[in-house]
């Protein structure tokens, strides 16, 4: 029985990995899939695997579109096509207002097809709330789907920071998506003061390079040669 167990295994491995070259997929993207997501080399190529694979194309995705998306999230292939994608895609095509909007969503952001509708839902109502309009939150979304894992309160505390302390227009929140992860306590808050502490005196500073920057870079360029701006940094961190 192990033999034959074995076997079946291997007959099933083999048929997956060649319906995933016949798919367009290339060395390394089978290679991610398989190392992310072992498991799949046990389903049944035909029933499992290819069916989704044709459907994701029948969304209007290439086929070097469907390879990126699978292998950069390819727990997909473990979800239902009639549970999940079936009865989710066509609200998401709503949500994004037209299928070619949908699909330039997928490929930023593939793992807008693991999270509940709802959850997606509530995330851009809740973003048009707090002041961008919808097509801004939908770049965001397609931009970073980063930004799906964060809470509403978090992206509250660091919209509200962004906005209404350091002045930004949401153009500007939407070419730094990578603020909206940042710590106000630890980062944003004690960069801005020694922004506002030092921007009189060089008048090239500009604060969203002092967010970007690494924690040595800042601390070498900004703090390092001037000791009351290092004691306003370290009280504001707290």
């Amino acid at each position: 029985e192990p033999c034959i167990f074995k076997s079946k295994s291997t007959h099933r491995a083999q048929q997956t990995l060649q319906l995933f070259r016949d798919s367009g997929f290339t060395l390394d993207q089978v290679r991610k899939t398989i190392l992310r997501n072992p498991g799949i080399l046990k389903y049944k190529a035909e029933e499992r695997l290819k069916v989704k694979i044709e459907y994701f194309r029948k969304l209007g995705l290439d086929e070097e579109e469907v390879a990126t998306i699978i292998s950069h999230q390819p727990i997909i292939l473990n979800y239902s096509l009639q549970k999940n994608f079936s009865p989710k895609i066509p609200l998401l095509q709503n949500l994004f207002g037209s299928k070619a909007n949908l699909c330039k969503a997928l490929k930023r952001a593939p793992i807008l097809l693991l999270f509940e509708f709802e959850t997606l839902e509530r995330k851009l109502k809740h973003l048009e709330s707090i002041g961008l309009l919808k097509h801004e939150v939908e770049e965001l979304f397609m931009k970073d789907s980063m930004i799906l894992s964060l809470s509403t309160n978090k992206l509250d505390k660091n919209m509200g920071f962004l906005t209404h302390t350091a002045g930004f227009r949401p153009n500007i929140v939407l070419r730094y998506i990578q603020f909206l992860s940042y710590s106000v306590d630890k980062r944003l808050k004690p960069r801005h003061k020694v922004f506002q502490y030092l921007s009189p005196k060089h008048l090239t500073l500009s604060l969203p390079s002092m967010f970007c920057l690494s924690e040595q870079v800042f601390t070498d360029r900004f703090l390092r040669n001037h000791p009351e701006v290092a004691e306003l940094y370290e009280k504001c961190r707290g």
